[in-house]
């Protein structure tokens, strides 16, 4: 992300208290929402074992043996072994869980 124009911002010197060792490395990364999501996607996109299915509507989760098993989408299926609700606080997910009696963690 550096690399793309995210910015490195020190903070040790604003920790309050006195300076101690280590606090130069207490850095975070000063970058906007869109930046991260191409940098994350990249760094997907090189792994073998994710499958990305973009511009796909998820329906709801599909539940086998006490875990998900994939993704029904507007046009099929999606077998997973793991599936990532990236959704935020508004997710359908935990209503399509319950709807099939698994809970949600």
């Amino acid at each position: 992300m550096l690399a793309a124009g995210a910015t490195d911002v020190e903070v040790g010197r604003k920790v309050p208290g006195p300076a101690r060792p280590g606090d130069e490395e207490l850095t975070y990364v000063a970058v906007r929402r869109p930046l991260i999501e191409w940098a994350l996607r990249q760094a997907v996109m090189r792994e073998r074992r994710v499958a990305i299915v973009s511009g796909a509507r998820v329906r709801g989760v599909r539940v086998a043996s006490g875990g998900v098993d994939g993704a029904d989408l507007d046009d099929g299926h999606v077998d997973a072994q793991v599936v990532i609700d990236a959704l935020g606080r508004t997710s359908p997910v935990r209503a399509w869980l319950a709807e099939q009696g698994a809970g949600y963690t």
